[in-house]
């Protein structure tokens, strides 16, 4: 008998398999049965987890559920407005969690999606798979952080496709790996995909978010790739601390005739800016630094004149 030391559904999906067709096997030709004399059930209630991350940096986190209540959770963990993207917040972070289901089950739940920080990292059912949900996904994603963390190199801008992933096995039964039309179908659902070379090693194709359509409903593929959220913590991140750097502890004034060190004007913060996406150019994180120094807006705040308003 084995137990699972947690409970929940995700244990249900364990794979236990003895390789009777082999000669030297002491089961060989015996009649096994495995089943499931209680069925797992169940998914937990990662709130209180969650919460735990407060605003310390968590980049890219790993979950093992993918259920719908988790999801919401998620949601409200890293959204926009209140979360950890929120502009009063800016520590950022972005979920993998694994799903496992047919591709009909997969592309349903990617369709139902629509959100920048969360990647569904895809099993497919029944189909031996010998490495749990929960390792699964921990290998694709450690596979592929060095470079989404490096925005100085501009790795993090890299094609990841082809990256094999060790640690990880191979589903069994390989009538179910996904075609190319099939891994076409995640894709365009929101859903990432896989492959497994000619040596049956699992590879990284493609890793998206589930991000598909703008606030209008029109589809949109701007925070479709994982690469571009990798890019946009890197960007804001170094802004951030070449504003920190050369503004901080400063006064701010409209005009600095005397050329002062004590003080900061928008003129100077917007050349700050500029030099930055230079740099980040440079090392190939973004592209158009011409275009971003025409379009950006650095001004005095008009209620508050200790602050400036940023628009890009």
């Amino acid at each position: 008998t084995t137990t699972a030391r947690h409970a929940g559904a995700i244990f249900g999906d364990l794979d236990f398999y003895v390789p009777t067709t082999i000669a030297a096997n002491a089961f060989a030709g015996a009649a096994l049965t495995l089943t499931n004399t209680v069925a797992a059930a169940g998914d937990p209630d990662l709130s209180a987890a969650l919460a735990s991350l407060g605003d310390d940096p968590f980049d890219w986190i790993v979950s093992p559920f993918a259920d719908a209540t988790n999801i919401g959770r998620y949601a409200s963990l890293l959204n926009d407005t209140s979360g950890r993207w929120a502009y009063n917040r800016q520590v950022y972070g972005h979920v993998f969690a694994p799903s496992t289901g047919s591709t009909s089950a997969l592309t349903t739940l990617g369709l139902s999606l629509n959100d920048r920080h969360l990647t569904i990292l895809p099993r497919i059912a029944a189909a031996g798979n010998a490495t749990p949900a929960w390792l699964w996904a921990a290998g694709i994603v450690s596979r592929i952080v060095p470079w989404l963390s490096d925005g100085v190199t501009g790795n993090v801008s890299r094609n990841q496709t082809g990256l094999v992933v060790e640690g990880v096995k191979a589903q069994r039964n390989r009538a179910t790996v996904p075609t190319y039309a099939g891994r076409n179908t995640l894709l365009r659902s929101g859903i990432s995909s896989f492959i497994i070379t000619a040596d049956g090693r699992v590879a990284i194709d493609k890793i998206i978010t589930t991000y598909q359509k703008d606030a209008n409903a029109q589809p949109d593929e701007t925070f479709r790739d994982i690469q571009a959220i990798g890019q946009l913590v890197a960007i804001l991140r170094f802004f951030r601390a070449q504003l920190s750097y050369e503004h901080g502890q400063k006064a701010l004034a409209d005009e600095n005739p005397g050329g002062l060190g004590s003080l900061s004007t928008p003129k100077a913060i917007k050349a700050t800016l500029v030099h930055a996406a230079e740099t980040m150019e440079l090392q190939g994180v973004l592209e158009n630094a011409r275009g971003f120094a025409d379009r950006l807006i650095v001004q005095r705040n008009t209620e508050n004149a200790n602050r400036v308003d940023i628009l890009a």
